[in-house]
């Protein structure tokens, strides 16, 4: 399964585009003649891997990638999270 379009729209304009940790804005404006840069990442709760971090074997897998399972994090609090 996969985030849905419509799961991945709630998410991002739920979370005010901004980490839930440390409220940092995930989408960054480039300078005139460039590209913006999304540094915001969709991350899984319950981890959509079954060895992955905060893995649960009871946990129902067609939920994985639902809008109750997922929040914004920006690189840096990902990370953290993952590897604590």
């Amino acid at each position: 399964m996969a985030i849905t379009d419509k799961t991945r729209k709630m998410l991002w304009g739920r979370s005010g585009n901004r980490c839930a940790i440390c409220r940092r804005v995930l989408v960054i404006e480039a300078p005139p003649f460039d590209v913006d840069s999304v540094v915001g990442e969709e991350c899984h709760i319950i981890s959509g891997r079954k060895l992955g971090p905060r893995s649960d074997s009871t946990y129902d897998w067609n939920l994985i990638d639902s809008y109750d399972n997922l929040l914004l994090l920006c690189s840096v609090h990902h990370k953290m999270i993952d590897d604590q």
